[in-house]
């Protein structure tokens, strides 16, 4: 009974094992049955407290708790193969050391790139934290879109609990630029100017509406109203109910990094930034569609704007937009009457 005894509190030990990492390798039966998951590499006899003995194993490779393809966000996802490579990026490979409950992606030159610490693996998901990063869930299942108003939207985790949509309002794809809006009118337009600008007598000193600033109102005019109308937000006019432009706060929200990463990248050949949740992984693409002013498009590629519904804070004749290149990412105000993107959000 002694050896029973040692071999119980060895079960014991393992288990409290599994529970501090959460991971570790499938056990099974002789017959294939799962039985738990082990930190262990072998073969090992546990006492199963009634008074016989079970041998399980073998346990499976090091790798193939791991082994496939995991599903990051609707537009992530990261294959591990057997042989020890991954398209974590281009030419790299991976080890996993379930003893301390890491996974290790190396550069193609054998540099390590990043450490995955696992704190929790099942055979359909799996809880990791890039170092010096948050929690992010991966999944063996693709994520499906929810879909509201046959338009699609991503939960980036946000504090405020906004949903971002997927794409610009006019397009159908994430990479396509969409329409471009003067601020506070809900078509697009062959030309953009103030003499076209639906809300001014033809210059930014003749506003007649949305106006916090006598001497830019016409004739005097102000009426105080800092954010858009929803029969004059482009969002809400061309989606539905329930969509509307992103608010001032929606896009410091969006910008803060505590709550998101930013990179520049490309989506099908198409320059935009890709803005990744801190909690969860899910991610929006931002084509850089530049802008349009007059009867032309500027910038195209190289950088994006995308309105928000609220007027600027510090200069209230001027509105509030989202502006982007390849090195920054910040928000600013400008003049009303230019054609931007537009990305809608919704709070559920």
């Amino acid at each position: 009974m002694k050896r029973n005894s040692i071999l119980a509190a060895l079960l014991l030990l393992l288990a409290g094992l599994q529970t501090a990492w959460g991971q570790g390798f499938r056990v099974y039966k002789s017959d294939g049955t799962i039985m738990q998951f082990s930190l262990r590499t072998d073969s090992i006899v546990f006492y199963d407290g009634i008074g016989s003995d079970e041998e399980f194993g073998p346990f499976t490779p090091v790798n193939q708790c791991i082994v496939g393809t995991w599903y990051k966000s609707k537009s992530e996802s990261v294959t591990f193969r057997e042989d020890g490579t991954t398209d974590y990026v281009s030419g790299a490979t991976y080890k996993f050391f379930p003893y301390q409950g890491t996974i290790i992606i190396y550069y193609a030159s054998g540099a390590p790139m990043n450490i995955l610490k696992v704190h929790e693996l099942t055979a359909e998901r799996m809880i990791v934290t890039p170092e010096g990063g948050t929690f992010s869930v991966w999944s063996t299942t693709p994520p499906q879109p929810v879909i509201i108003d046959e338009h699609e939207y991503v939960d980036l985790g946000l504090p405020s609990g906004t949903m971002w949509a997927t794409c610009n309002v006019g397009a159908s794809k994430p990479e396509e630029y969409g329409d471009y809006f003067a601020w506070g009118e809900t078509t697009p337009k062959s030309t953009y100017s103030w003499s076209t600008y639906k809300w001014s007598k033809g210059s930014e000193t003749t506003m007649t509406k949305y106006c916090t600033m006598s001497d830019y109102g016409y004739n005097g005019f102000t009426d105080n109203l800092t954010e858009l109308q929803p029969e004059d937000d482009a969002a809400t006019a061309n989606w539905g109910s329930g969509w509307q432009m992103p608010s001032f706060d929606q896009i410091e929200e969006l910008l803060n990094s505590i709550y998101t990463t930013t990179e520049w990248t490309q989506v099908n050949g198409v320059n935009g930034r890709k803005v990744t949740s801190q909690s969860n992984g899910n991610s929006i693409f931002l084509p850089a569609a530049g802008y349009r002013w007059d009867d032309e498009l500027f910038n195209a590629g190289s950088s994006g704007n995308y309105w928000a519904r609220s007027l600027d804070p510090d200069l209230g004749y001027y509105a509030c937009y989202l502006y982007f290149n390849s090195g920054s990412w910040y928000w600013d105000g400008n003049s009303h009457s230019g054609g931007h993107s537009v990305r809608a959000v919704r709070v559920p």
